[in-house]
């Protein structure tokens, strides 16, 4: 159920279409469950449907999408009456030839927006770094998750032109180099976005392209996971069990004292092996580590 609903700041402005006023806002939503679904904002009556009247105009579009948990937001569309409407001539088109023209908007400085991503993380620890265990030393199993957050820069300027192909080379990988304030290792880009922009005439004159990274101060690359599994290595001798060679290795299920097999998983040495029952300890495993993004050079793009 809807709890509150409010202009996100700074997200209220108005274009001319066609010589038509068009007004846009985004409403963020507060729902009292994270089990409600988009069907329950848009039935809840609280937000504009396409054709409905809405404030000073009438609605054109509605877009309903999650944010976090609770959080929504809406982004409205809508036609001004002409009560409303500003003024409809259309503005002059700029003189995107001349390359000293202030009004060129390809001559418009690089525009930065910092924002956030709100992620959660199973440490095993509380903020102080004790171990969250039971009264019987065991991991808590309801042990609530840490929340981090990772900082979010997008940047956005005026380019001639727009090639997917080409700067969606960049998205999802990570900086090889030092790169505005990050780190090498430590932003992960985004698929860029971009619009179309026209001049009064409705004759295109670029594209605003959005560059997104996601910055990470710990590092992408790599990731690391615990060592574990359902087999162990043993190495067999010449003649153990068929005509083996010296060095080749066969693969063991998890077995209790009785020899009987768990089907549990194994905390793993690293090297195949089980740990010894003394070292076994859930909280610091042994860690495989895995590089799961590519690195490529943001420098290349020219941000910003």
């Amino acid at each position: 159920m809807i709890t509150r609903i409010v202009d996100k700041p700074g997200s209220a402005r108005v274009v001319l279409e066609n010589g038509e006023a068009i007004a846009e806002v985004t409403q963020t939503i507060q729902c009292n469950s994270a089990r409600d679904s988009e069907q329950t904002i848009v039935r809840s009556g609280r937000v504009p449907r396409e054709n409905q009247r809405f404030r000073n105009g009438w609605c054109q579009s509605s877009e309903v999408q999650r944010v976090d948990g609770t959080v929504w937001e809406n982004v409205v569309r809508y036609k001004l009456s002409p009560t409303f409407a500003p003024p409809s001539k259309p503005p002059e088109s700029p003189n995107t030839n001349n390359p000293n023209d202030p009004s060129n908007p390809l001559n418009q400085p690089t525009e930065i927006r910092w924002s956030s991503k709100r992620l959660e993380k199973y440490t095993g620890k509380d903020a102080d770094g004790k171990a969250i265990l039971n009264s019987a030393g065991e991991p808590l199993q309801d042990a609530p998750p840490l929340e981090i957050y990772h900082a979010v820069v997008t940047l956005t300027r005026t380019e001639h032109s727009y090639e997917p192909g080409k700067l969606g080379f960049y998205a999802g990988t990570v900086n090889l180099k030092k790169w505005f304030l990050c780190n090498p290792g430590t932003a992960k880009a985004e698929w860029p976005e971009a619009t179309l922009i026209n001049d009064g005439n409705g004759n295109p004159i670029g594209w605003r392209v959005s560059y997104s990274f996601e910055i990470a101060p710990e590092g992408w690359n790599p990731i690391k996971i615990p060592d574990r599994g359902h087999f162990v290595k043993k190495e067999v001798s010449p003649g153990e069990e068929g005509n083996y060679t010296l060095g080749k290795t066969q693969k063991l299920t998890a077995s209790d004292a009785n020899g009987v097999a768990t089907g549990e998983l194994i905390f793993l040495d690293g090297k195949g092996q089980a740990l010894p029952q003394k070292r076994i300890d859930a909280r610091n495993p042994v860690l495989l580590s895995f590089n799961m993004y590519q690195y490529t050079d943001f420098n290349q793009l020219g941000l910003p």
